[in-house]
């Protein structure tokens, strides 16, 4: 009887299954567990946390990457120029523990997140034909790893692997999902938002219940 052993104040320790199946929830959400005695309705308890997720989170997100132009190895300059492309953006990162103290170095390493990228892209090459040298666009294939910062920034290195030459390049990207996320939390945080209603909730006035009991 999970109620009674809460009302008992035996148990320690409450499991909540399936959360994550219903809602979704990012790192540092509120979470407000409201508990009611069975002896007497009317007396209510409210408790809160926030959520965070342990260990490693993996994420997929889709990602417009620009190739830099430094093309190596680049024999007789065949690769010409490479364009903007659509790519999948696979992430692992840690999520910081809010009950441990890091260090700045470590803080650092949590702020970015590894990733490897996948898709097509546009490159124009330097081909002989009928004697003279034309330029032709073609698509290949592209991967890379890199690390985001900021949450949608990305910086790699990466390289084609269909056509011939085989080259490799550095490139900077955008994650669509994450930024689109990161301009819609540019509003006050939820942690100030949490201390701005604690705050207003302080200064409203007591009022004195029917019971004679001071409740707020």
């Amino acid at each position: 009887n999970l109620e009674r052993l809460v009302e008992q104040g035996k148990t320690e320790a409450i499991f909540l299954y399936g959360v994550l199946l219903q809602h979704e929830l990012d790192e540092g959400d509120l979470l407000a567990l409201q508990l009611t005695s069975l002896r007497n309705p009317s007396q209510v308890e409210e408790y809160f946390f926030r959520y965070h997720h342990d260990g490693a989170k993996f994420d997929l997100d889709m990602a417009f990457v620009q190739p830099i132009n430094i093309f190596n190895p680049n024999p007789g300059g065949i690769v010409q120029a490479a364009y903007s492309t659509a790519a999948l953006s696979f992430s692992v990162a840690r999520a910081m523990d809010p009950e441990k103290h890091y260090s700045l170095p470590s803080k650092m390493v949590r702020a970015v997140r590894g990733n490897l990228f996948l898709g097509l892209l546009l490159r124009k090459d330097v081909q002989s034909f009928n004697g003279d040298n034309i330029t032709a666009e073609f698509f290949d294939g592209f991967g890379g790893l890199g690390v985001t910062v900021f949450d949608f920034l990305a910086f790699g290195y990466g390289g084609n692997f269909i056509r011939s030459p085989h080259t490799t390049f550095p490139f900077v990207g955008l994650e669509v999902r994450h930024l689109t996320e990161f301009i819609r939390t540019l509003k006050a945080d939820t942690h100030t938002r949490w201390q701005k209603y604690l705050k207003e909730e302080m200064a409203k006035p007591a009022v004195q219940g029917s019971s004679g009991s001071l409740r707020r």
